[in-house]
Parts: C-alpha cells; structure tokens; sequence
C-alpha cells in the first residue's frame, strides 16, 4: 500500500525561497500528517516512519543538487532557476520514489526496479511540472498572479497523475485476471 501526493511542488517552493533545511521541515511534516490523520487504515508506526526519512534524504538531496547546479534561495529569474530545480526535482523523484519501490518491492517479492518502472516511473513529468510550478511561484509575488500562474499547471500535474494510476489499475488488473485464468 503506498499513497502519492502532490506534496514536492511545496516541497520545491520552499527549497527555493527558505532552502533545503526549512523545506526538509516542512515535508517531514506533510508526511507525517499524511500517513497519520484522515487515512482509511492507521499505518504502522515503523511505516510511516520510513515514509517520514525517504522524505528527508530526497529534500535534503534535492537541496544538495539545487545548489551544485548554481541555484539560491529568492532566486526571481524563473529561466536562471529552471536547471537547478530540474536537476532537483529529478533526483527528488528518483530518490524518494526508488527508496519506497525498493521496499515495496522487497514487502511483496517484486523486482524493485520492475515495481518502480511500472507504478512510479510515468509520474516523473509531473515532478518536472511542480519545479515549474515552484520556480513560477517564487517568479511572480503577486498572490492573483501567482494563483493563476498556479492553477493550470498544478491541475495538469492532477490530471497526469490520475491518468497514470488509472493506466497503472488497468495493466495490474489485467495481469491479475491472467494470473487467474492460468492456473
């Protein structure tokens, strides 16, 4: 069981306007809340644990990247940020989504990479999305700018998402009902 949010186009606002340790913060707590108020079922306390860490070292290594790659805190010109953001918001992906794969993989006797390859890989476009969304955000201070700014991006981020789990139900249904005429 593994739930997904849109949580790091946050996660990168506050990279690039209060830096890696204050964004670090601020996601350790996202998911916490997430993994513990206002789920369906309570989650083992080693669980969200583990959820909480893969969140810190994939902010953390974000924030590593961001700045090898000439990005700084309050940077306004939203071309200048894009590189950094993006080489963030890639190795934030491949760290955060690798490590909860891997253990996914390992809890149900599934090759990691498989697992990652087909639940996690197709939502890399919207973590690209969301360091749009965050350089943007920091571009533009405006509060009806930067809502309108915003919108568009983050609910094409949701419409991406949706349509990748949707593909992701029907290939494990299909697979399950493969499983079920062979034996």
């Amino acid at each position: 069981q593994s739930t997904m949010s849109m949580a790091y186009i946050v996660d990168f606002t506050v990279l690039v306007t209060l830096g890696a340790d204050v964004a670090m913060v601020i996601a350790a707590a996202g998911v916490l809340t997430q993994c513990t108020i206002n789920v369906r079922r309570p989650q083992v306390w080693y669980r969200t644990a583990f959820s909480v860490a893969a969140i810190v070292l994939s902010v953390q290594a974000a924030g590593w990247i961001w700045t090898l790659l000439g990005g700084s805190t309050g940077q306004q010109n939203i071309l200048v940020s894009l590189a950094p953001l993006a080489g963030a918001a890639v190795l934030y992906f491949a760290i955060n989504t690798g490590l909860i794969a891997g253990v996914i993989g390992l809890a149900n006797n599934v090759p990691a990479m498989q697992f990652w390859q087909r639940n996690f890989m197709g939502t890399l476009p919207a973590y690209l999305l969301a360091a749009v969304v965050a350089s943007t955000l920091v571009a533009f201070r405006d509060a009806y700018v930067l809502l309108a700014v915003a919108v568009v991006p983050m609910a094409l981020g949701h419409l991406l998402y949706g349509a990748w789990f949707r593909q992701v139900a029907r290939q494990s249904a299909s697979v399950a009902s493969q499983s079920v005429s062979v034996s």
